[in-house]
């Protein structure tokens, strides 16, 4: 028996990254939709519409109607909440991220999977790519890996790069991302998280798969540490928004330094063991940092500064260096 058709509006929140858009909309053309009737929406959170003469040049090229707002006040909170604004008259709601490409079953198998486990949100792993094989000591600490749930675990939060969202749920709830976390990322566990707490479903679809691209800038050592301390504090201004007391600042406080003196005292044994220990190590430290920061009432905003956006393709930026070869390929559901 056939189902019906499920209407969806996929989502891309863009900030100064034209290259990015432009792969991710050609992807899009290249679902596989049996089930599914779905058009993409833009939000472009810069004032100056960057994103404007991309979606313009793409338009014409694609089998998918597309639309474009532009959220100008600053802010990942304020550019997701415009897209919900915008879409909630479909069934369901899917985020993409604009440095991300989707495999052609990616829409799909989120939707089967909402109907297989009657979920509320279905969350799908974002899997990286290199332009070029990473470093070892990248690949053996696993520092751009993601958990990956079997498809219907049932989990507590999800992430806007990869999701589908009931739109019965968001009206019912009325529950919309937190402008607290516009500029230091987070919002989408803390909008996900509070999802949970209302009753909604949050299920896993291991085979929705969408790729991310990690750009060169990203594969240092200061990178994946500073993220760190981007989560820690994140996830400390989390606690202290459901429990904002001075018994929770002292916990965090006590929390931050201990993960501090931790991860420095391995660091000293960290040398022999190789650079991805080390690295590992100073997360711990960073994190910490992080949650120290959050204890005393102080945010780290990492997403003042516009992305890096080359314009290369993974394959393409490898073309560059002879003897290489792209370290991910494209599997068959």
């Amino acid at each position: 028996m056939k189902h019906s058709i499920t209407k969806t509006a996929v989502c891309v929140a863009t900030f100064k990254r034209p290259a990015g858009l432009r792969e991710l909309l050609s992807s899009l053309d290249r679902l596989r939709c049996e089930d599914v009737e779905f058009y993409v929406l833009v939000v472009d959170n810069d004032v100056l519409e960057s994103g404007r003469s991309v979606v313009n040049e793409i338009a014409p090229m694609v089998s998918y109607r597309t639309a474009y707002v532009v959220a100008p006040e600053r802010g990942l909170s304020y550019a997701r909440n415009a897209a919900l604004d915008n879409a909630l008259e479909t069934d369901t709601i899917a985020f993409i991220d604009d440095d991300e490409v989707a495999h052609p079953g990616w829409l799909d198998q989120l939707v089967l999977t909402r109907r297989l486990y009657a979920a509320d949100v279905v969350t799908g792993p974002v899997i990286s790519q290199f332009s070029c094989p990473p470093p070892d000591w990248v690949v053996k600490g696993g520092f751009f890996d993601r958990p990956r749930p079997a498809s219907g675990s049932r989990l507590s939060e999800a992430r806007t790069g990869n999701v589908l969202i009931s739109s019965a749920s968001l009206k019912n709830t009325g529950i919309r991302f937190d402008p607290q976390f516009n500029l230091s990322g987070g919002e989408d566990a803390d909008f996900f998280r509070r999802l949970n707490a209302a009753g909604m479903k949050i299920v896993a679809a291991d085979s929705a798969i969408v790729y991310e691209t990690v750009p060169v800038s990203r594969i240092s050592a200061c990178w994946v540490s500073l993220r760190a301390l981007r989560i820690g504090n994140s996830d400390g201004h989390q606690v202290l928004k459901r429990s904002p007391s001075v018994r929770t600042r002292m916990a965090l406080l006590a929390s931050g330094v201990a993960r501090m003196v931790f991860g420095a005292a391995l660091s000293v044994a960290s040398p022999p063991f190789g650079k991805h220990v080390l690295v590992r190590n100073a997360q711990r430290m960073c994190r910490g940092v992080g949650t120290m920061m959050a204890s005393l009432g102080m945010h780290y905003n990492p997403y003042n500064r516009a992305p890096i956006d080359t314009g290369l393709t993974p394959r393409s930026t490898c073309a560059t260096n002879p003897g290489t070869k792209p370290s991910m390929s494209v599997p068959t559901l």
